[in-house]
């Protein structure tokens, strides 16, 4: 940015036309002897070549001193700002700045006192009419003196203002349309669900009123198969915004996948050939076996309905390290060992737009009420809260692969994560106090544990639990919701232990995200059950933390 220099050409900054050095004012050279016509004195003609363009450029340019006043200004800042020359000198330079930039503004002139440049260096100055503009100021010391050159920058802000505004419209419309259509499917899904459920209920609820008890067990399974579609799919939402309670172990997914090929193919059909390819030198993984049977389940349907004429379907494992270059081509996968598992299918593939959607909750191909569209979201929300990775490759005409990467487990040797329970024995009189806020779900496990023999105590809250526990000489066992109002699960544990150390706790949640309930962070004392459970889970739960040491 062009600054006033110091007359002598040494091109060095300068005082401008204000100064006592201007041209108009510096006496003319003596006439030569004999009358003759001077000759031209270089120096003032150079001094009025810079005078001209310290009054004609549209660069604004000033000399500052260093206690913070304006020595000289030219025109372009003048008209800038709205004030006359004279009225700039009496005033302190800090006086046009704006309060929210002063500090900054006080910070640059302290770099200046002690003798380093300034460039590039933005704040608002106050003009005549009481508004402000954005200046981008470059400024070098120089003796006793600061010499500056700055840009009015206001239409560039402005524009700036304006690209900003238009982004976060375009943003905030976005999220409207995507909020519209996770609304809008989860409407048109559990609108379904609730009917085969209220409708079941209502036909049993006649019959009953009407004596004719046969037939009930039909209305019974259609309201329990709708309400398991129904918390499928509220395990689906929370996988894909990776707020699901997962529960992490050691899993060997090729024993996993193997357990699997029976209902494979039971789920593909005659028409669609399996292959497996299973490493078997393949690492164990770190992983919820529970969710990665409902991703590679998702995963062979989404596959098999690719291929209505026939196909195959092929499930592969490997090991795969992942250096620092590799994970840079995937988005937030951290370098390191990873378990890799690969579906692939020879069906129809898909077009570029419909691949860089796949992955959208509830966007689908299928015509309504044959796809949620929720399937893949769901595994990739499973993967990146596995610290894993989800990549989809797919060519019309060529099929579709997905590939699965999980992180490998580095912990001690220890059981696979997927075990067939055992029977469920009845208790003997184990006390349990429940904790849950929400009455229905509260009756139905203390309903269950009195069943099942043991002694059942209730609370609706932390501080009801609290006092439960000081007025029992003795607890085997703490069931409590995490989302509890005011001081949740988790806190309520830590002061049911501090009373009682050692006290076996298990956590039910719907919600796991406000609680910072992890695998990670539950002892050997302590568990935790994703709501809603089946009965029969939840007192082979109890058992077996009733039976441990």
């Amino acid at each position: 940015m062009p600054v006033p220099t110091r007359p002598g050409g040494d091109g060095r900054p300068g005082r401008g036309p204000d100064s006592l050095e201007a041209a108009s004012i510096r006496p003319a050279a003596p006439s030569p002897p004999g009358g003759g016509p001077a000759p031209p004195d270089e120096t003032d003609e150079r001094h009025r070549d810079r005078a001209l363009t310290w009054e004609v450029t549209p660069d604004l340019l000033a000399v500052a001193s260093r206690e913070g006043r304006f020595e000289s200004t030219n025109p372009a800042l003048q008209r800038v700002i709205g004030w006359p020359a004279s009225r700039i000198r009496t005033a302190r330079l800090i006086d046009f700045v704006h309060p929210d930039d002063v500090e900054s503004t006080l910070a640059q002139f302290n770099a200046l006192n002690r003798g380093a440049a300034v460039l590039h260096f933005e704040n608002r100055f106050r003009v005549r009419d009481g508004s402000y503009r954005w200046l981008s100021w470059a400024a070098v010391p120089e003796g006793a003196k600061f010499y500056c050159s700055a840009r009015d920058i206001t239409a560039d802000k402005e524009r700036q203002a304006e690209l900003a505004r238009t982004q976060e419209a375009l943003r905030q419309s976005q999220k409207m349309e995507a909020v519209g259509q996770l609304t809008g499917g989860i409407a048109h899904d559990f609108n379904n669900l609730l009917a085969g459920i209220m409708g079941s209920l209502d036909l049993m609820q006649r019959r009953i009123q009407r004596g004719q008890l046969d037939g009930l067990d039909r209305y019974v399974e259609m309201a329990r198969v709708s309400g398991q579609r129904a918390a499928s799919l509220t395990h689906r939402l929370l996988a894909f915004s990776r707020r699901q309670a997962l529960v992490p172990r050691r899993v060997s997914l090729n024993v996993v996948i193997a357990g699997m090929a029976e209902m494979l193919h039971r789920t593909l059909g005659e028409h669609v050939r399996l292959d497996l390819r299973l490493d078997p030198e393949l690492w164990p993984a770190y992983t919820d076996a529970n969710q990665f049977e409902n991703s590679l389940l998702n995963l062979a349907i989404n596959a098999r309905d690719a291929m209505p004429g026939g196909g195959t379907l092929t499930i592969e494992t490997a090991n795969a390290r992942l250096d620092g270059h590799c994970a840079r081509g995937h988005d937030d996968i951290a370098p390191g060992d990873y378990v890799e598992v690969g579906v692939s299918d020879t069906g129809a593939g898909m077009p570029p737009e419909t691949l860089a959607r796949a992955l959208d909750p509830f966007f689908t191909t299928k015509p309504i009420g044959q796809g949620t569209g929720l399937g893949l979201s769901m595994i990739y929300g499973y993967a990146k809260q596995s610290e894993g990775h989800l990549t989809l490759w797919s060519e019309e005409g060529r099929g579709t692969t997905a590939k699965l990467y999980l992180p490998r487990h580095r912990g001690p040797q220890e059981a696979d994560g997927h075990a067939t329970p055992e029977p469920v024995p009845r208790g003997t009189g184990e006390k349990v106090l429940v904790v849950e806020d929400e009455p229905q779900v509260r009756l139905i496990i203390t309903e269950v544990l009195d069943e099942l023999g043991y002694a059942a105590l209730e609370a609706t809250d932390a501080e009801s639990a609290m006092r439960a526990l000081g007025a029992t000489d003795r607890l085997d066992l703490l069931i409590t919701d995490v989302g509890l109002p005011g001081t949740n699960g988790r806190q309520l544990a830590e002061m049911a232990r501090a009373r009682l150390p050692g006290l076996k706790v298990l956590f039910i949640t719907g919600y796991a995200g406000q609680a910072a309930i992890r695998a990670e962070l539950l002892d050997a004392s302590m568990d935790m059950m994703s709501k809603p459970f089946a009965i029969d889970a939840l007192a082979l739960k109890v058992r077996d933390m009733l039976s441990k040491g």
